[in-house]
């Protein structure tokens, strides 16, 4: 009979390890066809959404598959971790019942053998999040969720050179020209963001872009790199992508010394400072650029010849008093480029 039972318990566990093996064989086939057909396996989760989920929750570091893998790693200890604090609490409401229909004794062993269970998991979980989550990853952290909490214009101002109006008209007192993506940034009381563009100051109104700007939420910057964000184009019924001449209409412009707006921004963020250059890369700029470099110098020639004309002094004195307001910065350079054809762009 011995034998017999011996026989049988060595076949059942035969069978039990067969089975054992064969669930691990199996694991390793799966991982190893993942990664093969990785490729074709991403655009599935993408499409159902798991891979914004996971960027969203920044949980993916592009170029950082290490820090990912650790991301997720952890992800799934800590949802271990909490599912043991949700036994560890139903447990406890259980002994609590308990407590009513027995005695303290009961109750101080049943919480000793809990406390036993769980505090290994709790140390874990406290040694890996700190002694074994990079530094870099640490400080990561700190500084996106301080900058989650301020309002992203505060951001734009830190990372840039806060200007007054008369600075502002300063700046701004010059002719377009090719790659002068220089622009300013205006906000309004109602914190709107504007673009504003260049234009000799004769001009009171100058071309206006609306820009939406909004934090940045994938937390994969460089550590040592400034706080990033989104910059949109509003184009609110104008052409997407600036190809019509409506920066030369007047329901474009805005008037800089208005009370609404609030303060003028030299932006130095590499993030409006790119959209500064799409725009002065549009068609619809250079169009602007050709009719504003056409009508100054047009406008002073008509006006120089008035001044020589003058017969009254009230005339001359009209027309001497004009020209003065004439004074862009760039004017003699381009006045040079203009004549030799350089500026007339198509």
């Amino acid at each position: 009979m011995n034998t017999i039972l011996s026989i049988a318990n060595g076949v059942l566990q035969y069978h039990r390890g067969r089975q054992t093996g064969l669930a691990g064989l199996l694991g390793i086939v799966i991982a190893l066809g993942i990664v093969f057909q990785w490729h074709n396996i991403l655009p599935v989760l993408e499409a159902i959404g798991l891979v914004g989920f996971l960027d969203k929750h920044g949980l993916i570091y592009e170029g950082e598959g290490y820090l990912t893998g650790y991301a997720l790693f952890m992800i799934a200890f800590k949802a271990s971790i909490l599912l043991a604090v949700i036994i560890f609490v139903l447990l406890v409401v259980v002994i609590v019942c308990a407590m009513i229909f027995s005695n303290e004794i009961i109750f101080k062993i049943a919480l000793t053998i809990l406390t036993v269970i769980t505090a290994p998991f709790f140390m874990i979980y406290f040694f890996f999040d700190h002694f074994r989550t990079p530094k870099a990853v640490r400080e990561e952290r700190k500084r996106l969720a301080l900058e989650s909490k301020r309002p992203v214009l505060e951001i734009v101002k830190e990372s840039s050179e806060l200007l007054t109006y008369d600075e502002a008209k300063n700046w701004l007192n010059r002719l377009p020209t090719l790659g002068d993506y220089h622009f300013l940034v205006a906000v309004t009381k109602e914190q709107e963001v504007f673009a504003i563009l260049p234009r000799p100051r004769y001009w009171i109104t100058h071309p206006a872009i609306k820009l939406k700007i909004d934090s940045n939420s994938k937390k994969n910057h460089s550590i040592d790199k400034s706080p990033l964000i989104n910059v949109y184009y509003e184009h609110q019924g104008f052409n997407e992508k600036l190809e019509t001449d409506f920066l030369a209409s007047e329901r474009t412009k805005i008037d800089i010394s208005s009370d609404r707006i609030a303060y003028f921004l030299k932006p130095k963020s590499e993030e409006i400072n790119a959209m500064f250059k799409w725009i002065a890369q549009s068609k619809a700029y250079k169009v602007y650029m050709n009719q504003e470099i056409d009508s100054y110098f047009k406008r002073k020639e008509k006006i120089s010849r008035t001044i020589s004309n003058s017969i009254e002094k009230e005339e001359f004195d009209k027309g001497v008093s004009a020209i003065k307001t004439m004074d862009a910065s760039n004017e003699d350079i381009v006045k040079m480029m203009w004549d030799s054809k350089t500026y007339h762009v198509n």
